[in-house]
């Protein structure tokens, strides 16, 4: 008679259990595919220096069927902003020319090489002698005696880019033998073309009068005695007579106004520089002259 076989027990380990061994499954690969995740941000971060701050954070998943918890740990990478505190620097800009300093104007002497002025920071006066140019407070001053050269001297500066309106005020006390020029041309010497001179006539030929040259600077002429420009209505027909100049650029038309009379308008190739002086075409008699140019003003179109 046979023995009875004796039946093994069945194992009854948490690892035979199907859903412990699939929670256990899930919670890996979890924790993997995070480090895959965060792992080149970390490396990118401390090859730039910065020093992420870590937070570690655990979720609690629903219990398995086994009664076992399944859990997956997250790491959180949180970069440091790190913000730049450099002050831009601004771009110097340029006030506009004075009649007060020759700092920025151009010497324009025919006779010779135009010149520029250097530039003097907190310039309140400047001198040109050989031409009798000087500056002050007042303005800006031509005082000759018996002076003989012929040609055109000065001053010239460029227009300030979009300048719509120039103003400036001339007095003349004493004017023989040359004319005085306030003008606007596309050179810096005048008597290049494309020029408008509003020119100021000597005593000898029509006291405190005034007329335009353009273009040619000998025979394209409109003058305008004194009596049409007076202030006063004719109250003042004597030195000195005073000028309230202003011109008007639109594109290459050019408008002025004396004592807010309209003269008429010229055409100017798009005029780029504003020229103050005298020029002097006689051989026979010199030059005396006391004029000053002050109160220049730009208005810039918007």
């Amino acid at each position: 008679m046979k023995k009875p076989s004796r039946s093994r027990k069945s194992s009854n380990s948490v690892f035979q259990n199907p859903a412990v061994i699939g929670a256990i499954i899930t919670g890996v690969v979890a924790i993997v595919t995070t480090w895959l995740t965060v792992l080149p941000n970390l490396r990118s971060q401390r090859a730039q220096g910065e020093e992420p701050t870590r937070t570690a954070t655990i979720e609690a998943q629903p219990s398995s069927a086994a009664g076992v918890p399944a859990i997956e740990p997250t790491l959180t990478a949180t970069p440091t902003l790190i913000l730049s505190t450099d002050t831009p620097t601004p771009t110097p800009t340029l006030a506009p020319v004075s009649l007060n300093c020759l700092e920025r104007w151009i010497i324009v002497d025919t006779a010779q090489l135009l010149t520029e002025q250097e530039g003097r920071e907190g310039c309140t006066a400047s001198n040109y002698r050989g031409l009798g140019f000087s500056t002050s407070a007042e303005g800006f001053l031509v005082t000759l005696n018996k002076f003989r050269t012929l040609g055109v001297f000065g001053i010239s500066t460029p227009l300030p880019e979009n300048a719509a309106v120039i103003r400036l005020n001339v007095k003349v006390r004493t004017l023989y033998t040359a004319e005085f020029w306030i003008g606007v041309a596309n050179s810096r010497n005048p008597q290049e073309r494309d020029v408008m001179i509003l020119a100021i006539d000597p005593e000898q030929v029509q006291p405190g009068g005034m007329r335009i040259y353009f273009n040619d600077l000998e025979s394209k002429v409109f003058a305008y005695p004194w009596s049409d420009l007076d202030p006063t209505g004719g109250l003042s027909n004597k030195p000195p007579y005073d000028y309230k100049i202003q011109f008007t650029v639109n594109g290459g038309n050019v408008s002025t106004k004396v004592n807010n009379k309209l003269l008429d308008p010229q055409v100017v190739n798009f005029p780029k520089y504003l020229f103050i002086g005298f020029r002097n075409k006689s051989t026979v008699n010199s030059v005396t002259m006391n004029v000053t140019a002050a109160d220049l003003k730009f208005e810039i179109r918007k």
